[in-house]
């Protein structure tokens, strides 16, 4: 039978472990590691998830440049709609 760690401490190593994978701290924290296939299918997973999250920032960086790209241009066509518009 596997020992529940009821502890209330938890040690920087544990905090450490948390944020990268809250469900094996949990499972570490209930006595029951990861092992065999399932730890290979857990490697899969945050590898797939880690590419998922670096696309994602790029992409959101991406947004961010497009849109601070869009508010110049329309700032440029309100000047020259302004200093053009009037000579007509």
């Amino acid at each position: 039978m596997r020992r529940v760690d009821r502890s209330p401490l938890i040690s920087a190593a544990e905090i450490g472990d948390f944020v990268y994978c809250a469900k094996a701290w949990y499972l570490k924290r209930c006595g029951d590691e990861a092992q065999g296939e399932s730890l290979d299918e857990g490697s899969e997973f945050h590898r797939r998830h880690g590419a998922g999250v670096s696309l994602a920032n790029r992409l959101d960086r991406a947004g961010k440049i497009l849109l601070l790209t869009a508010v110049i241009l329309l700032l440029i066509l309100i000047i020259f709609a302004y200093l053009f518009g009037e000579a007509g």
